[in-house]
């Protein structure tokens, strides 16, 4: 996005009389200076090479969606007949397009395509509003690359956060630019409203609910000893069901964080106090259970705290579909499409009420 922009703001510069051609120039060159430092520094602690992976792949997904199975899916219950070879990595684009089927998105999101035409045809519309619609398209344009591949977990409705700050708010300036040519300003307005009254019928069991309210505070009290030259074992991954307390000890303690059912054995020196090469000063253990030993270290108690909060229960996770159907397979993509396309298929708003008491050990080596 910051090198669409850069295009888009050079274009306008250039082609605007506000400024002489050296100032134009000399703006244009410090916005580059700026654009390409910042992706040198950000480069050694980016995951660059994944993003250059995913790039590469654009032309590989796409030719993978493309067969006579797309012509005959008009809705999620129509999969349920297609062969379990086929994986969810063939058909990936199709299934974000029937994911975000579920939650009405697709009318929303694919208007944004009908303002390209829209564009080039209107000969009423201003010259200016043409030009920064089109600057906006190009600027957006790397977003569009979330209809192949949100690049993030498929839990939803987790999963449409990628669409919330860029291409739904596009998709909606799109409705609304559209339908303003097609009807008359009071009947717009008219239907806005029951759209608007439809949509917070349709959340009313989820338009009060915190997610996860006071567990931050909660785990701020439970680990405010620890610094971030010390380690944190996570005893289970969903310790805290939806609620991940290892995002928030990594960024906010800046606390290496080690899982343990992840935790190699041969990478690991505890008489050393290094894992992976690592020193760390002390070492902890984060568990939903009162437990008296670990491994071969003593426990040492330091805090607990109760914890009583409501959450969001999502549908579509797939390590738990992985889980029932093939524990030994890594791969969450590698899955049969069809059980996927089944599996996803509710849209419920559901709420968790969760109770527990998290504690936090230290770990002391026995020798």
């Amino acid at each position: 996005i910051q090198f669409t922009t850069f295009i888009v703001f050079s274009t306008i510069l250039l082609i605007t009389k506000i400024f002489p051609l050296k100032k134009k120039l000399l703006i244009i060159l410090i916005y580059f200076i700026v654009i390409v430092s910042f992706v040198l520094i950000s480069n050694p602690f980016g995951n660059n090479s994944n993003l250059r992976a995913n790039i590469t792949h654009v032309s590989t997904l796409l030719k993978k969606s493309i067969s006579p199975n797309l012509i005959t899916q008009t809705g999620i219950k129509n999969n349920k007949n297609i062969s379990k070879n086929i994986k969810l990595e063939d058909r990936f684009p199709i299934f974000i397009i029937l994911m975000l089927t579920k939650y009405n998105l697709v009318l929303i999101l694919f208007l944004i395509f009908l303002i390209i035409p829209l564009i080039t045809f209107d000969k009423k519309m201003d010259k200016n509003n043409k030009i920064y619609l089109i600057g906006l398209l190009i600027i957006l344009s790397p977003e569009f690359y979330k209809f192949i591949n949100p690049s993030v977990s498929l839990d939803q409705p987790w999963l449409y956060r990628r669409y919330v700050y860029a291409l739904l708010p596009l998709g909606y300036l799109s409705f609304s630019i559209l339908f303003n040519k097609l009807m008359s300003r009071k009947f717009l307005i008219f239907f806005t409203a029951i759209f608007f009254i439809i949509n917070i019928i349709l959340s009313s069991k989820i338009i009060k609910l915190k997610n996860n309210w006071s567990m931050t505070e909660k785990i701020e009290r439970l680990t405010k000893n620890i610094s971030p030259k010390d380690f944190v074992i996570v005893e289970n991954y969903n310790i805290l069901d939806n609620y991940y307390p290892n995002s928030y000890i990594t960024y906010q303690k800046q606390t290496r964080i080690l899982f343990n059912e992840v935790i190699i054995k041969e990478k690991w020196s505890p008489k050393e106090n290094k894992y992976m090469g690592f020193s760390y000063n002390k070492l902890f253990l984060l568990s939903d259970k009162e437990i008296n030993n670990y491994k071969d270290f003593k426990l040492l108690k330091i805090n607990s705290v109760d914890v009583k909060y409501k959450q969001l229960e999502p549908n579509c996770k797939l390590n738990l579909l992985k889980i029932e159907t093939d524990p030994k397979n890594d791969s969450l993509i590698s899955l049969p499409y069809s059980y996927v396309i089944s599996y996803c298929n509710k849209t419920d708003n559901n709420i968790l009420e969760v109770k527990k008491k998290i504690f936090l050990y230290e770990l002391i080596n026995k020798i």
